[in-house]
């Protein structure tokens, strides 16, 4: 076999974590090893909006004070929360703060109700 058609070790580590199998399955189990293309496609390789896109998904999150965390949103449009703080800092954060407040009202309306049970009063 020619090496230039051998995978190197890293493209086979990278297969196997988009494929979530372990090492020990691919190599011992080769049978029941299956390789779906389309699968992967679907799963693991989402479409990116463009950049200004992005932003503008952003900032309707911030004008609509919709409690959603950063990451969700980043993800949902193909990017990750990192590159949101890194090229839309200011947007970024007010999300993160909307968020974290509304978390904050959720677990002290839930601490209310639970508390309201328990008292005797």
């Amino acid at each position: 076999m020619n090496n230039s058609f051998r995978p190197n070790r890293r493209n086979v580590l990278e297969l196997m974590y988009k494929l979530n199998q372990t090492l020990y399955n691919a190599v011992c189990n080769f049978e029941s090893f299956k390789l779906n293309i389309s699968e992967i496609e679907a799963n693991n390789l989402k479409k990116r909006v463009s950049k200004l896109a992005f932003k503008l998904r952003l900032l309707e999150v911030v004008e609509n004070n919709e409690p959603k965390s950063l990451s969700i949103i980043a993800k949902e449009n193909g990017y990750d929360a990192k590159y949101a703080l890194r090229h839309f800092p200011e947007v970024s954060f007010k999300i993160q703060e909307n968020y974290l407040g509304s978390m904050e009202r959720n677990s002290k309306e839930s601490g209310s109700r639970k508390n309201s049970k328990t008292s005797p009063y």
